[in-house]
């Protein structure tokens, strides 16, 4: 990862840190579970994923975060919503129309993850990509995690994201002093 992020500060001495990480991060190929390459790992061992460099070189749109963690949706006092923003800019190449899309890994019954199907990118642009997760009150708990992708033509950039949906069994004891 040094090496790649080294040469994309070398050949785009102008980028910021942020940016070297999106294009290293939205640009990264499946890494497998298997040795058949027929199963993703999860984002919780493959991060984003394997680091293509040279298309890192031409990321087209950079992100911020490049990754979204939203920690966990204690669902014990009833549904719980949580709003997030990533800030997409044109990295050159990037203006157009992206098809923003769900790529789930993990996911249970109760929870919803909203972006908006499109977004539109004015040339050197920057602009805000509102995600929206819901967990319900019944949600079942656990593990939700995949990337949102964002499409245009040929070309998808993807940001992994991760949250868990917990309802402690002990919320609603009441605690007894020691004596």
């Amino acid at each position: 990862v040094a090496g790649a992020a080294a040469l994309l500060v070398q050949l785009h001495p102008a980028w910021t840190s942020q940016q070297v990480k999106s294009a290293l991060m939205s640009t990264a190929g499946p890494a497998w579970g298997n040795s058949q390459r027929t199963a993703e790992a999860k984002v919780t061992l493959e991060g984003a994923g394997l680091i293509n460099v040279p298309r890192a070189n031409d990321p087209q749109l950079f992100t911020n975060p490049a990754s979204i963690s939203l920690g966990e949706l204690d669902i014990t006092g009833g549904a719980v919503t949580r709003d997030t923003l990533v800030q997409l800019s044109d990295a050159g190449g990037g203006a157009g129309t992206w098809t923003v899309t769900l790529a789930p890994q993990s996911a249970t019954t109760g929870v919803t993850i909203t972006p908006p199907p499109l977004v539109t990118m004015a040339p050197g642009g920057d602009l805000s990509l509102p995600v929206s997760v819901h967990a319900a009150a019944t949600a079942t708990v656990g593990d939700q995690m995949g990337f949102i992708v964002l499409t245009k033509g040929t070309v998808a950039r993807r940001i992994p994201y991760y949250f868990e949906v917990v309802k402690p069994a002990l919320a609603n004891v009441p605690a007894t002093e020691l004596k």
